[in-house]
């Protein structure tokens, strides 16, 4: 894949610093909010995604349907735009290991897998009755 970059007026408002995740879909990175001195996390997708229709449209109402959302389990969404075909979206930045990262250093406690189930549960109940 090659490198993504964010869309000029992403970048009018937020400082690139790095990508913390990639994948088909697109990239995550992590920026600098300029005028509220703050991290965040911007999500744009690749330039071969840009031609599905079905791609972009699931991407804008991602935006739609978070920025309706209000959990403590939910990431807050804080900008998006679409500009020159290319939508990007920026949430709150959540420091911490992702729960990716945390399988990989080995099986959860039982307790710890319960607690985790009833957050993500709590966070679907929230998003599936809005």
């Amino acid at each position: 894949m090659g490198m993504i970059e964010l869309p000029a007026g992403c970048l009018l408002r937020f400082r690139p610093m790095k990508i913390l995740a990639e994948g088909g879909f697109g990239a995550v990175w992590l920026a600098h909010q300029k005028e509220l001195e703050r991290p965040v996390a911007i999500k744009v997708l690749h330039a071969n995604v840009l031609t599905d229709d079905t791609a972009v449209q699931r991407f804008v109402n991602e935006a739609k349907i978070t920025a309706q959302l209000a959990h403590p389990n939910i990431v807050v969404l804080i900008d998006h735009d679409v500009e020159d075909g290319v939508p990007w979206i920026a949430y709150e930045y959540v420091t911490g290991a992702s729960l990716r990262v945390r399988l990989k250093a080995g099986p959860l406690r039982w307790t710890d897998a319960c607690e985790i189930a009833c957050l993500v549960c709590a966070a679907l109940e929230e998003a599936h009755a809005r």
